[in-house]
């Protein structure tokens, strides 16, 4: 453990990041799972398989729900750098 502030900072705030990272990560891996019909053709459904697999029945929730947001989202439309316009 460091102990000078500014690198204790620094480990506490990437630390931070870490869960964060992984928590965006499985909610993309459950929704594509889910998406895929994975579980569904192993005769569970997405939060059953999870848990099985170690995880809360809040967390498999919670994976659902923000991976089945995420896939909601629309791309923004490109621009044309020059025209500052929708391109075709």
């Amino acid at each position: 453990m460091p102990d000078d502030s500014g690198e204790l900072a620094s480990l506490t705030d990437q630390l931070i990041t870490l869960p964060n990272a992984t928590e965006l990560k499985l909610a993309l891996c459950v929704d594509r799972i889910d998406r895929l019909g994975l579980a569904r053709r192993a005769g569970t459904t997405t939060s059953k398989w999870l848990q099985g697999n170690g995880a809360a029945p809040a967390s498999a929730a919670r994976w659902l729900r923000i991976g089945a947001g995420l896939s909601l989202r629309r791309p923004l439309p490109a621009y044309n750098r020059r025209t500052m316009t929708a391109a075709a």
